[in-house]
């Protein structure tokens, strides 16, 4: 058994570790080396037989030239030895040279390291690529419909800007027609206003007259000229009657409208009830000249005014008795006021007009 070992001790090639034959190969021709290398390894298959003899392995050769010890130089470092692939045999190696077994293995390691890195490698950009590959193609697709709505979006903002352009023209021109039509309205309220009053010019307005059921209304008007001195003809008098209240719950009766033949007559009637009352001031015209009974009831008569006319009367009443104006008259179917006798006059022409008055 021990002689065995020994035999395949020594036939085992350094530079592979495998066993071998003589017929395969080469001696190391130093004395002191004497080690046997497949012919395979040593790339020595062409030599002739004479040079087979005078040959020295790696080993000899790379001590020879730093003139050192060889034991530990590996038969690697040398291009004249080839290693092939080498079977599982470690306990063939350790007895023959555990340094050089260990330094091959190294290598082979790290070669083989290097390989499976440099495939990682390989496969890892192979990898990132094909997923940057699908992302960017996902990223694409959302680009492109992100564009695609943008493109919509901007469309509509396009379309929606035109048509706002073309309504704010429209409104515009809208809201200079509307203050066209209420400066047209406004002078067509004057110019009306102005005929309603033109129309009652020849009208006078008696308040406050009592009012029965079967009354005779010529028989009161002929009865009211006589009292203040007017001479009233019946050609004079071209209509009468009584109008309905504006307020309902107005517990006076309700007015009569006189309506006389020329705005002359009716001032020149006016006229004689104004003289009537100054020279009559203690006892001023009432019911009991027109020959009814009972409690005395003022009677007025005043010019007959259009509604808007009648409303701006009321208010100037009013403003008169709050900023203490004594005097508030219509002439003409005019309103005017006065604070006290030395003072001007005012035209009450509408009512921002009398919102002025301090």
């Amino acid at each position: 058994m021990s002689k065995n070992r020994s035999i395949r001790k020594i036939m085992s090639c350094p530079g592979c570790c495998t066993p071998i034959s003589k017929a395969e190969s080469i001696t190391c021709s130093a004395k002191a080396c004497k080690k046997i290398f497949h012919l395979l390894c040593t790339g020595t298959s062409e030599l002739t037989t004479h040079q087979k003899k005078n040959w020295t392995c790696p080993y000899c050769q790379a001590a020879a030239k730093v003139g050192g010890d060889n034991s530990r130089t590996p038969a690697k470092a040398s291009e004249n030895v080839t290693f092939r692939n080498k079977p599982n045999r470690p306990e063939i190696c350790s007895q023959t040279n555990s340094t050089l077994t260990i330094d091959v293995i190294r290598d082979v390691i790290r070669e083989e390291l290097n390989k499976v890195k440099k495939s990682m490698i390989v496969e890892l950009e192979e990898s990132l690529r094909a997923m940057v590959k699908h992302e960017l193609k996902g990223f694409s697709e959302s680009i492109d419909c992100l564009e695609k709505s943008v493109l919509f979006i901007t469309e509509e903002y396009d379309s929606i800007k035109k048509d706002l352009a073309c309504k704010t023209e429209t409104i515009q021109y809208l809201r200079t027609e509307n203050n066209k039509l209420i400066e047209t309205v406004r002078c067509i309220g004057t110019r009306l206003e102005i005929m309603e009053q033109h129309n009652r010019s020849c009208n006078l307005e008696i308040q406050c007259v009592p009012e029965y059921k079967n009354e005779n209304i010529h028989t009161l008007i002929k009865q009211l000229a006589q009292t203040i001195s007017c001479d009233l003809n019946e050609s004079d008098v071209h209509q009468y009657t009584r109008i309905a209240k504006s307020n309902k719950n107005d517990q006076r009766p309700r007015s009569i409208i006189l309506k006389l033949a020329t705005p002359r007559i009716r001032d020149k009637f006016l006229a004689a009830v104004i003289t009537y009352n100054k020279n009559h001031a203690s006892e001023k015209l009432n019911s009991s000249h027109l020959g009814f009974g009972g409690v005395n009831q003022p009677i007025y008569v005043a010019e007959h005014l259009s509604p808007a006319n009648r409303a701006l009367h009321a208010a100037a009443r009013l403003k008169a008795k709050k900023k203490g104006y004594r005097f508030v008259w219509v002439k003409q179917g005019k309103i005017f006021m006065r604070k006290d006798e030395d003072s001007e006059y005012i035209y009450i022409k509408t009512m921002e007009l009398l919102e002025k008055i301090v």
